[in-house]
This record gives structure tokens, sequence and C-alpha cells, in this order.
């Protein structure tokens, strides 16, 4: 059973950036769960490493990660060597790792659900001194990626805009 469950989310995830509607929803279906919970909010890259591994020192049975597959990545880090569960409400573009695992991809859906959680182990990767949860890249893929970190807007037309351009330089 839960008794502290600490929320982690990336303010500038995905394509409908809407945070405080998601807030809004873990404290009107959390409120009343028994549950000490508390939401936090990341503030630069790497900062959820940070703030997830302090919420597993700090106690919290899970770390739910809110936003899309670099915020559960960087979440999952903090988490490593931790006995702390690593939960996941969806909010980004692709949201690649919740599509696998079956988590619903509808944000209310998935903080419902996180009421009940069910447990699964999951692998674990780790290239050099970088962990990861869902999926590797090298090459084009990689760069791709890590243009669109730099990229405000969100959603698939990027990846593919930037993908193109690169693939013909």
């Amino acid at each position: 059973m839960l008794k502290k469950v600490t929320f982690i989310i990336n303010p500038i995830f995905g394509i409908n950036r809407s945070p405080a509607k998601i807030v809004h929803w873990i404290d009107d279906i959390w409120k009343n769960s028994g549950v000490e919970y508390e939401v936090l909010k990341t503030g630069h890259r790497s900062h959820g490493i940070e703030l997830a591994r302090n919420a597993a020192k700090s106690g919290s049975d899970m770390v739910v990660a809110v936003g899309g597959d670099g915020t559960i990545n960087e979440i999952g880090q903090g988490l490593i060597g931790s006995q702390t569960a690593l939960g996941v409400i969806p909010a980004g573009s692709g949201n690649g790792f919740a599509r696998n695992m079956d988590i619903p991809l509808k944000q209310k859906l998935a903080i419902e659900a996180l009421l009940k959680p069910q447990f699964h182990k999951i692998d674990v990767g780790k290239i050099n001194k970088d962990y990861f949860f869902n999926v590797a890249g090298a090459g084009l893929d990689a760069v791709i990626s890590d243009m669109f970190d730099g990229v405000k807007m969100r959603g698939p037309v990027p990846y593919f805009v930037i993908g193109v351009r690169e693939f013909f330089r």
C-alpha cells in the first residue's frame, strides 16, 4: 500500500501544455486517497534526477513522472538503486514508454490508475554513465532527439522537419 507519492512535472511537456490542469486533476483525484502526496516541478534540464533522488531518500513509495519520455528518463535515473517505484502520467509528444507499458494515454485516467498501481519490473540499459528505460538511439536518431530538445514546438511535425533536414545534410 502506498503511503507517500511524489509527482514530478516537467512544465514544458508535450503538445497541449497544461500543467495547471494536471495539478488540479491530481489534487481532485488524490485528496481523499489517504496517501500523502506532493507535486513538484522541474526547473531545468536534469532537475528531475535530483528531485526523484531526493524523493526516494525522503521515503516516497512512488515517484510519478509527468511529461514525456525524456522526463520519464530523468526521473527514472534519479530512482536507480532505490526501492521507489516509477509511476507515469504521459504528457509528452510521443509517449512511447507509456504506450509500451499500456499506461492510459489520457492523463486523467492515468492519474486515477495510479491509485491502484500495478507494479512491473522493467529492464534498464546503460551506455557509458547514462541509463535508459525505453529506447536508446545513435546517429541520426540521436541528432534528431537532441535538436528536438531545443525546439519550442512539440508534436510529430518538428521531429519530421528536423529529420528530413538532417537526413539531407
